[in-house]
């Protein structure tokens, strides 16, 4: 997926099963491994990123994420 090889990450640590106090999108991917991946995105300080639960936040490209949904 672009949008995950292309972002870029922070140095903040995801300490939550989810974001806390943000309003964001939920994106859930079953893979073909039958391993379910979830994804949060939100803008913070007008920047766009995707955080992925106990492993990190990542700055990501808005435009592209528009792009790979569509």
């Amino acid at each position: 997926m672009d949008v995950l090889s292309t972002s870029k990450p922070t140095r903040t640590i995801s300490v939550n099963d989810n974001p806390v106090g943000i309003e964001c999108y939920t994106i859930i991917i079953n893979a073909e491994d039958e391993i379910i991946y979830q994804f949060y995105i939100y803008e913070d300080n007008q920047k766009w990123k995707l955080e992925s639960p106990y492993e990190g936040v990542y700055n990501i490209d808005f435009d592209l994420i528009v792009k790979t949904i569509n």
